[in-house]
C-alpha cells in the first residue's frame, strides 16, 4: 500500500533507497519499496533530488558529479566545478582526482582527495603552506621524496606569551614549551590529546623583550588511504626557530601535527617523520637566549599492520583505526550529521 501521484494504492514498486521530489520535499523510499518517507524541504524547490534555496550564501556542495555552490542571496545553488567520471567528495564538497603523482616540486593546501593511488617521487617535494589533508586509495612517498608542512602555527592554545624581560619562552603542543633565561616568561601550554585522531599546529614562540618575533609553530599534514601508507622518504611539521633581536632571542616554535591513517601503515628504514620543535636559539650575550619549541605531534591509526622502522621525531602514539569522515549523504548540507 502507499501513495503515487496523489492516489492511494495497494503497491508502490520503487527501488528501496531512491529519492524523488515531492512539491518542495525531498522523499526516500523505505527499505520494503512500499513507501515514500519525508527526508528534507527545500526553502524554495526540490529541484534533481536536493533542496534548493534557503541555503548559506557561499556554501558548497556535491550534487551527482558537479560541485555547487549557493548564491550570495542564498536562493540558489549552481555548478561551479564539473568533476568528471571520478566525482565529487560529500565530505570535502572537492572533486575526486583519479591519481595523483608528485614528480616535481608542488604546492597544495586544503583537501586533496584521490580516486586511485597517490606518489610523491624521488626528488620532489610536496609543500603546504596553510595544511594539507590527501585521502586516497594507497599513498606512497618514494625514497628521496618529501612532503612538508611549512611553519604556520599560530594562534594556537600553545602559543608562549610576549615577555618583558631577556628572551622569549618556547611554544608548546605535544608539552609545554621550552623556558628561556629567566622566569619572566612561561612557555606554551601543553594542549592536545593522545586518544584521538586530531592533530594541530604547533603553539608559536613568544616574542623577546627586544621584540624579536616568535617562530611560528610546525604545520599539519593528514595522510588518509584506504589501502596503504608507506613511507620511505621525508614527512615533516617541523616547527620554526626563533629570531635575534638585539641581546635577546625569541621563542622557537612547537612541532607541528601528522597523522597517518590507513589499514596498513609503514615507515620503512630509509623513512623519516618529523614534528620537531625548534632549538632554542642563543645570543651574543649568556642570558639572551632562548626557549625551545615543544615537540608536536605524530599519530599513526591503522587496521591490519603497522610497522615504524624508520625515523620518528615529536610526540608518537598509535592506535586502531576509527571512522574519520562523517558525513549526512541525504542532507543538502554535508557538514550536518545525525
Amino acid at each position: 500500500f502507499g501513495c503515487n501521484g496523489g492516489m492511494y494504492v495497494n503497491t508502490v514498486n520503487f527501488t528501496p533507497g531512491s529519492y524523488r521530489c515531492n512539491s518542495n520535499s525531498v522523499e526516500i523510499c523505505n527499505s520494503a519499496g512500499s513507501a515514500w518517507l519525508w527526508s528534507s524541504t527545500g526553502t524554495v524547490a526540490c529541484t534533481a533530488v536536493l533542496c534548493t534555496g534557503g541555503c548559506t550564501p557561499g556554501a558548497q556542495r556535491c550534487n551527482g558529479a558537479n560541485v555547487e555552490t549557493c548564491d550570495a542571496s542564498g536562493t540558489t545553488w549552481s555548478v561551479s566545478s564539473a568533476c568528471g567520471a571520478s566525482g565529487c567528495d560529500a565530505a570535502s564538497t572537492t572533486c575526486i582526482l583519479p591519481s595523483l603523482t608528485i614528480s616535481a616540486d608542488t604546492t597544495m593546501d586544503g583537501t586533496v582527495v584521490v580516486a586511485g593511488a597517490v606518489e610523491v617521487m624521488a626528488n620532489a617535494k610536496l609543500t603546504t603552506n596553510s595544511g594539507l589533508t590527501i585521502r586516497a586509495k594507497t599513498i606512497a612517498v618514494d625514497q628521496g621524496g618529501t612532503i612538508q608542512a611549512n611553519p604556520s602555527g599560530s594562534g594556537t592554545p600553545g602559543d608562549a606569551a610576549a615577555t618583558g624581560y631577556y628572551g622569549g619562552c618556547g611554544g608548546g603542543y605535544a608539552s609545554s614549551g621550552g623556558l628561556a633565561y629567566s622566569t619572566y616568561c612561561a612557555g606554551g601550554a601543553q594542549f592536545g590529546s593522545a586518544t584521538d585522531s586530531a592533530v594541530a599546529r604547533g603553539g608559536r614562540g613568544g616574542n623577546s623583550s627586544s621584540g624579536a618575533v616568535g617562530g611560528l609553530g610546525g604545520g599539519v599534514l593528514e595522510l588518509i588511504a584506504q589501502d596503504s601508507i608507506i613511507i620511505a622518504g621525508r614527512v615533516s611539521a617541523d616547527g620554526a626557530p626563533g629570531v635575534i633581536g638585539g641581546n635577546y632571542a625569541s621563542g622557537s616554535g612547537a612541532g607541528g601535527g601528522i597523522l597517518f591513517a590507513s589499514d596498513n601503515v609503514n615507515v620503512v628504514g630509509t623513512g623519516i617523520v618529523s614534528a620537531a620543535g625548534a632549538a632554542s636559539v642563543a645570543t651574543s650575550v649568556s642570558y639572551g637566549f632562548a626557549g625551545a619549541g615543544a615537540p608536536g605531534r605524530v599519530k599513526i591509526l591503522y587496521g591490519a599492520s603497522v610497522a615504524t622502522n624508520g625515523s620518528i621525531t615529536g610526540t608518537l602514539t598509535e592506535g586502531l583505526l576509527p571512522p574519520l569522515v562523517i558525513t549526512s549523504t541525504t542532507h543538502p548540507d554535508p557538514t550536518l550529521t545525525y
